[in-house]
């Protein structure tokens, strides 16, 4: 870690244990010891750090934050973290209610940029701010690929856009409507949900999607929901695809496919055999190879899968969504 003079402030002599405050000044070398007895520095050479900008907007201004992190597999995503939640305590709506829309991108050398982005939404909750939210978040997408099992990762950038909205944009989806209740494929159907805001109107949002022509007959699922409720019921699989991912590139496609808070999904689903192999998924296998995979020559490598997303659509809207609804659809 960095070595700095120091400029001591005040020191607080004590039986139980001294210490002092201090303010860091110039850069003079690196930490690269820390012991019971004695710590070790060297002088001159500055440690590998990683550039971080963190962007705030919000109705009091716009300002842009510049840090440089040093490089620690266990303290890094910490000082993220921290970072993070620093940065957005300079908001004057930090404390009440209020909305952050978060856009995050991690450079890393070699791989194709990890995009995130993510909703939080509070009614002014001291024990449980946004904030804290967002910088948690923040640092776990950061420690999945800084920490990641396959191959030392150089990040070479992170950057942070959080647009900050002085009130709760908080929503549940309630009633759903199909019509109609039987089709044959490739006909459309209309879904309409109703979505209630806290503190606000209710209003209706509208799908309107065509049925996969090559849909085979029997019930399909059709599914409105928030991405916490679809990430939840496709738990396993989730967990099967970053678990059984066979490099990095698969985990950092794995994060910029993950679901929106703000966003109300559509999913037509149904019962199939397939399976994830090394974190790709094999969806509507024959039963020859599902028991090919099954066998002992790929022990530890497969995993069944039931329920196969045979459409997927979202809709943007303004709030946090919670809450979801699944209607049988008969195909004839």
């Amino acid at each position: 870690m960095p070595m700095t003079r120091a400029e001591i402030l005040v020191t607080y002599p004590s039986s139980l244990g001294s210490f002092k405050i201090a303010n860091s000044t110039s850069l003079i070398g690196t930490l690269v010891q820390d012991r019971l007895t004695s710590i070790q520095g060297e002088l001159g050479a500055a440690p590998e750090t990683i550039p971080v900008s963190v962007e705030l907007a919000s109705p009091s201004g716009h300002r842009r934050l510049s840090y440089e992190v040093f490089e620690n597999e266990t303290i890094t995503p910490l000082l993220i973290a921290l970072t993070t939640q620093a940065s957005l305590q300079r908001v004057l709506e930090y404390s009440g209610e209020v909305t952050y829309r978060t856009d995050l991108t991690i450079e890393v050398e070699g791989h194709e940029p990890v995009r995130y982005a993510s909703v939080e939404s509070t009614l002014g909750s001291l024990q449980q701010p946004a904030a804290s939210a967002v910088a948690g978040e923040v640092a776990a997408v950061f420690n999945v690929v800084y920490g990641n099992r396959f191959e030392a990762s150089k990040v070479k950038a992170v950057r942070l856009r959080v647009d900050s909205i002085p009130e709760a944009r908080i929503a549940r989806i309630g009633d759903v409507s199909i019509g109609p209740s039987s089709v044959r494929p490739g006909e459309e159907i209309t879904v309409r949900t109703a979505i209630e805001p806290y503190r606000g109107e209710a209003f209706i949002r509208e799908f309107r999607v065509r049925i996969p022509p090559d849909t085979t007959r029997g019930t399909i699922n059709v599914t409105i929901s928030n991405a916490a409720n679809l990430n939840a019921m496709a738990a396993a699989l989730l967990q099967r695809r970053f678990v059984g991912a066979s490099k990095l590139d698969q985990v950092i496609e794995f994060l910029n496919g993950l679901k929106r808070d703000d966003c109300l999904y559509l999913q037509l689903s149904r019962r199939t055999q397939g399976a994830v192999v090394q974190g790709e998924v094999l969806p509507a296998l024959p039963l020859s190879v599902l028991l090919t995979l099954g066998s002992s020559r790929f022990a530890g490598e497969e995993y069944p899968m039931a329920d196969l997303p045979v459409l997927e659509t979202f809709q943007k809207t303004d709030y946090v969504l919670t809450g979801g609804r699944r209607i049988g659809l008969q195909i004839r």
